[in-house]
C-alpha cells in the first residue's frame, strides 16, 4: 500500500514541479512560449493524475468519509444469539462497495438449508440485482460464501441494528431483521402426491412474486408432456409482456423450478387454501402466490 502511495505522491510531484518552472518562466518573461508549452501539459496531466488517483489517494492517507467506526457501545453478537439471527432469517439493510465507493440497499433470505437469496442496487432501485449464496455457523462465527470461499466475519449489535466491521474495524455492512414479504396461512393444506401434480401438470397459473415489485406478475404454464415452462412476466397483470422459458420437475413432494422468475433449481412446497396456492422455500415465508387459470 504505502509503495503504491509513494509512487503516486512522485508523479504528483513531477507535475508539480514541471507546472511551476512554466509558470516561472512566464511570469519572468524568459522565453514565455518554453513556459507555456511546459505549463499546459502539465495541468493536462495533473488534472487527469488527479482524478484517477486522487480519490484512492485520500482515502489511503486520511480514511473513507463514507464509512465509520463501531459505536463505543456496541456489543458482539455470540453463540446461539447469533445462530438465531440468521437461520431461516430475513435481513435487509445497506452495504459499502470499496470499488464504487457507494452504498447499495439489499434484502437477504437465509433459508435453513444453508442457501442465500438476494436482492440489491442503488437507492434508485434497491432491487435492481438479484443473487444467492450460501451460509453456515462454524466455530462461532457466521460465514458466508457468495463467489469463491467462505468470509466469516462477527456482528456486532447495536440496538435493533447490526453491523460487519471491514478492515480498520470500519462498518462496511448494517442491517436489521426484516419480516418475510409474505407469509403462509397457518391454515393452508399442503399438497402431497397426486395431489401435487394435479395442481401442477398441464395447467396454468397466474400469479404474483412476493418479494419483489420488478415484473413481480406472471402467468405460468407447466407442459406435462415434457416438464418445459412457459412463462410470461410484467408490472402489472394486464402488462405480461416479457417472455420466459425453462422447466419444472417433483422432488420429494416439493416442484422446483429453472430458468424462470429469476429461479435455478429452487424447489418449493406447494399450499392451497380457498383456491390460492402459496409456494414456500421453507419455513413460513411465502415467495410466490398463484391461482389457477386452466
Amino acid at each position: 500500500m504505502w509503495l503504491g502511495i509513494v509512487i503516486a505522491l512522485i508523479f504528483l510531484a513531477a507535475g508539480v514541479v514541471v507546472a511551476l518552472a512554466g509558470i516561472v518562466r512566464i511570469v519572468r518573461r524568459d522565453n514565455w512560449a518554453i513556459g507555456v508549452t511546459m505549463l499546459v501539459p502539465a495541468l493536462i496531466y495533473l488534472y487527469f493524475l488527479g482524478w484517477f488517483a486522487g480519490p484512492g489517494l485520500m482515502i489511503e492517507l486520511f480514511g473513507d468519509p463514507s464509512v465509520s467506526g463501531i459505536d463505543a457501545d456496541a456489543q458482539l453478537v455470540e453463540g446461539d444469539e447469533l445462530l438465531s439471527l440468521f437461520d431461516g432469517q430475513v435481513h435487509e439493510g445497506k452495504y459499502y462497495d470499496e470499488t464504487s465507493n457507494t452504498w447499495f440497499h439489499y434484502r437477504e433470505n437465509y433459508l435453513a438449508s444453508g442457501g442465500i437469496r438476494g436482492k440489491s442496487g442503488p437507492e434508485h432501485n434497491p432491487e435492481q440485482w438479484s443473487y444467492s449464496g450460501e451460509w453456515k455457523f462454524e466455530d462461532g462465527n457466521i460465514c458466508t460464501r457468495y463467489d469463491g470461499d467462505y468470509d466469516c466475519s462477527d456482528v456486532y449489535a447495536t440496538g435493533d441494528t447490526y453491523s460487519y466491521l471491514g478492515e480498520d474495524n470500519q462498518v462496511t455492512s448494517w442491517f436489521v431483521p426484516s419480516a418475510p414479504s409474505a407469509e403462509l396461512d397457518p391454515t393452508a393444506t399442503r399438497l402431497l402426491d397426486e395431489q401435487l401434480r394435479l395442481a401442477i401438470d398441464g395447467m396454468a397459473h397466474a400469479g404474483k412474486l412476493t418479494d419483489t415489485d420488478n415484473a413481480a406478475n406472471f402467468q405460468i404454464v407447466f407442459f406435462s408432456n415434457n416438464h418445459a415452462i412457459y412463462t410470461k412476466r410484467g408490472d402489472s397483470p394486464d402488462e405480461l409482456g416479457d417472455v420466459e422459458y425453462g422447466w419444472y420437475r417433483f422432488d420429494d413432494n416439493r416442484v422446483c423450478l429453472t430458468g424462470t422468475l429469476g429461479l435455478y433449481h429452487d424447489c418449493f412446497a406447494v399450499y392451497v387454501k380457498e383456491g390460492t396456492f402459496s409456494f414456500v422455500r421453507e419455513g413460513v415465508q411465502v415467495d410466490l402466490t398463484t391461482n389457477p387459470v386452466f
